[in-house]
């Protein structure tokens, strides 16, 4: 079976994502063979080896309610007192995974809510928060037993495996606590598993991605160091790839790549894993990359912001006056949102800046602002500025001032960047102002970047290389589902 992703930059790196929702955006092309799959969990494994047989609430859905009854009373104290409440225990969790299989009850009893009860509305954070973590850890021990045998199941309904994936990616040894301040400590049992469904080239995309996401939950969070290099030389791998992986459709590429920049960011915050001159060199490449899709050059301006500057200092193959060059080139290429299509007829392009910013109008005006501000405020950090990380890091933490390129960086970012995202932030946009605004900035960038020559040259009109460009479904030129990025949100 072959799933074909069609991405979109903005979608939530909480992944609050699930199947149909994927499905209903056209980033996953749902077949035939994929709506036949209906194949239903009917029973799971205990800790002891046991078999739990779950027929018994399949023909008598009301008979779930006890178990509930019984497996929340006993998470107030985090532990069962008798064999028979232990065995409700593991019942009722074993139910709520099965359950990502079943048919829903209605309209609000969505894959995603079942998942969500598992990990925030009942098992994990209900016993989570327990004075005594037993029935915490019996969970996650049921979780790690029960969820790969699912994920793995072909016949299995593809938004429940992808679900799966996903819970499997969110389980915590320690629960977060926003009350006391406490984050989260992934479980480390679950990160060999994820691993290998990531490498897996024979599982269906959508699974890999979503094992992707939950790695790269795991990179930004309190995380051991048992994988943290494995993690990075996934990530390396990924961003170095000059073509799709096999398995990989050129889409799902792109997704995958997103994902290990959000694992450099997280390795960065709290290690040594990627100081690395590779990493400096494939982030830069899709910085500069004019014809990758433009929401992967932003995650990498943003993740080029966390790197280690004496890596970036010491260069190698990419010097750190190439990264400023490329850090020009996708300026120039953001300062030209809401221009008119030179093709309307053409499929949509999420590398050229017209396709991911349709020129704003009166009912998306505050979209356009925010999009656009939020690609510049990711140059911005990648460069050194704005909400760059602390320590602060970016292109200029690794330049001389007496080097032309920090000159250039300094003023990409002071004199053209800062000044077009205060313009953006107006209150109250006014769509013909936005692109007077854009306007009358790109005039003097453009004047600045020839005479200090820091534009390359265009690529040109040849095709793009298998796995770079970025097609959308045929259509009219309307606006794709997704591509205006929050610029209040840190990442995806």
């Amino acid at each position: 079976m072959s799933l074909s992703l069609r991405h979109a930059p903005k979608f939530a790196r909480c992944v609050a994502a699930v199947m149909p929702a994927l499905i209903a955006l056209g980033l996953v092309t749902q077949s035939t063979e994929v709506r036949a799959q209906t194949a239903q969990m009917t029973a799971g494994v205990g800790v002891d080896g046991r078999p739990i047989d779950l027929s018994n609430i399949i023909q008598n859905p009301k008979s779930a309610s006890p178990l509930r009854s019984t497996a929340m009373g006993l998470a107030p104290t985090g532990k069962a007192s008798t064999p028979q409440e232990q065995q409700a225990f593991d019942t009722f969790v074993v139910f709520r995974i099965a359950e990502l299989t079943w048919p829903p009850g209605d309209s609000r009893d969505t894959i995603d809510r079942r998942r969500q009860k598992f990990k925030s509305y009942e098992i994990l954070r209900g016993t989570g928060l327990a004075p005594d973590q037993t029935l915490h850890d019996r969970a996650n021990q049921l979780a790690l037993l029960n969820l790969p045998g699912l994920i793995a199941k072909a016949d299995y309904p593809m938004d429940a495996r992808y679900n799966a994936m996903l819970l499997l990616g969110q389980l915590d040894k320690v629960e977060p606590d926003a009350a006391q301040n406490k984050p989260a400590v992934p479980l480390e049992g679950a990160q060999q598993i994820l691993l290998q469904a990531a490498r897996t080239p024979t599982l269906p995309e959508i699974l890999r991605i979503g094992a992707l996401i939950g790695i790269a939950r795991h990179c930004d969070l309190q995380m051991g160091s048992t994988n943290r290099k494995a993690f990075a030389d996934e990530a390396l791998a990924l961003l170095k790839a000059k073509t799709p992986p096999q398995g990989y459709s050129a889409n799902g590429f792109h997704w995958a790549r997103k994902q290990a920049l959000a694992m450099v960011m997280g390795l960065s915050k709290t290690g040594s894993e990627t100081a690395n001159p590779d990493f400096v060199q494939a982030i830069a490449e899709i910085i500069g990359g004019d014809q990758e899709p433009l929401f992967l050059r932003r995650d990498a301006a943003l993740a080029f912001g966390f790197l280690d500057p004496a890596v970036v200092a010491a260069g190698g193959k990419v010097k750190p006056a190439d990264v400023c060059k490329a850090f020009v080139g996708l300026t120039s290429a953001v300062m030209k949102a809401g221009q008119p299509r030179f093709d309307p007829s053409a499929p949509v392009d999420l590398s050229k800046p017209e396709d991911v910013f349709p020129q704003p109008t009166e009912d998306n005006k505050t979209q356009f602002a925010n999009a656009v501000a939020y690609y510049l405020n990711c140059i911005a950090v990648g460069l050194g500025g704005r909400d760059a990380p602390q320590p602060r890091r970016g292109l200029l933490k690794a330049l001389q001032p007496a080097d032309p390129a920090f000159q250039h960086a300094t003023t990409l970012l002071n004199t053209h960047v800062n000044a077009l995202v205060t313009a953006l932030s107006k209150p109250n946009p006014d769509s013909n102002r936005l692109l007077s605004d854009l306007e009358s900035k790109r005039g003097p960038f453009d004047a600045w970047a020839e005479q200090n020559q820091l534009l390359a040259a265009p690529a040109g009109a040849a095709a793009p290389a298998a796995g770079t460009g970025v097609a959308a479904p045929a259509g009219p030129a309307a606006p794709v589902a997704g591509t205006l990025a929050s610029p209040t949100a840190p990442r995806q």
